[in-house]
């Protein structure tokens, strides 16, 4: 919490006072003589971004395919889409291999999502994204590094 508070004075400017609870912002203009011009409120918190609480990653015994298990919030309830992609070669050309979108919405939602590894070679790098957005465009991002089998 920030706050910052400045006394009118008889002979100067205008000043202004301004506090930070949680994400809102509301800032005071004080006119010379003391009264309050104005009132405005900069973010409110109903723009608080979603965030990714659980990541797992496992591949199945063919090497063809890898299961991501994921769990997500979010303290406005707003939840929008959740975005599962694997891509290959991130170090360089950064190709994606395999994308799917889940469409969730409430506070939490998790699932568990399977994807093909097409394009990725035995004992080859490649990263799983997951980004969650909720309905205000707000994003989280988790990125988790696996090795094919060779």
């Amino acid at each position: 919490m920030r706050r910052t508070i400045a006394e009118p004075t008889a002979t100067g400017p205008a000043t202004e006072t301004s506090k930070t609870t949680e994400r809102t912002t509301t800032s005071t203009s004080v006119a010379t003589d003391g009264s309050n011009a104005d009132t405005e409120a900069t973010a409110t918190p109903e723009s608080r971004s979603p965030s990714i609480d659980d990541i797992a990653v496992t591949s199945e015994t063919d090497g063809e395919s890898v299961t991501v298990v994921w769990d997500a919030s979010d303290p406005d309830g707003d939840l929008g889409t959740v975005l599962i992609r694997v891509v290959v070669d991130p170090g360089d050309s950064a190709q994606v291999a395999a994308s799917r979108t889940v469409e969730v919405d409430g506070s939490e939602a998790s699932g568990d999502t399977t994807l093909d590894l097409d394009g990725v070679t035995a004992g080859e790098a490649y990263e799983i994204r997951l980004q969650v957005e909720d309905e205000t465009g707000n994003v989280a991002l988790a990125v988790r590094r696996e090795t094919t089998d060779e």
